[in-house]
C-alpha cells in the first residue's frame, strides 16, 4: 500500500488527508444515528397506548425519555394536542425543521470532499 501512495506523487498526501477525514466524519454519523437508534413500532405502540387511555403526559414522558428526532417531533405534536388541527400541524412541522439539521450535520463536509478527491486525482493524473 505504502509503494501506491509513493508511486502516487505529491497529489497523495492531500488525497489521504481527504480519505482520513472521511472516514472521520462517516464514523461520528454512525455513532450519532446509532446513539438515537429507537424500536419504532414499541416507542409508537406505547405513545399510541396512551394516546388511547387520554394520557397525554404520559406519552409525553415516553418521548422525553426515549433518543432521536422522532420522540422529539411526536412530542411537539402531543404538546398541541388540545389546539386545532392546524397548531398541531404546525408544531409537527417545526420540530421536524429542527431535528433536519441535526440528522444533516457534517453530510456537507463528505459531500465537498468527494468533489475535491475527484479534482485532486484528476490533477495528479496531469
Amino acid at each position: 500500500m505504502l509503494e501506491w501512495i509513493i508511486r502516487g506523487g505529491p497529489m497523495m498526501i492531500p488525497i489521504l488527508f481527504c480519505s482520513v477525514l472521511a472516514l472521520a466524519v462517516s464514523l461520528e454519523r454512525f455513532m450519532y444515528l446509532q446513539k438515537i437508534k429507537l424500536d419504532t413500532k414499541k416507542f409508537m405502540n406505547e405513545v399510541s397506548d396512551s394516546l388511547k387511555r387520554n394520557r397525554a403526559m404520559d406519552a409525553i414522558n415516553i418521548c422525553e425519555q426515549s433518543p432521536g428526532p422522532l420522540p422529539n417531533v411526536l412530542k411537539a405534536g402531543i404538546l398541541k394536542y388540545d389546539r386545532t388541527r392546524q397548531d398541531i400541524k404546525e408544531a409537527v412541522e417545526d420540530a421536524a425543521l429542527r431535528e433536519i439539521p441535526r440528522l444533516e450535520k457534517n453530510i456537507n463536509i463528505l459531500a465537498t470532499i468527494a468533489h475535491i478527491s475527484t479534482l485532486l486525482g484528476l490533477l495528479g493524473r496531469l
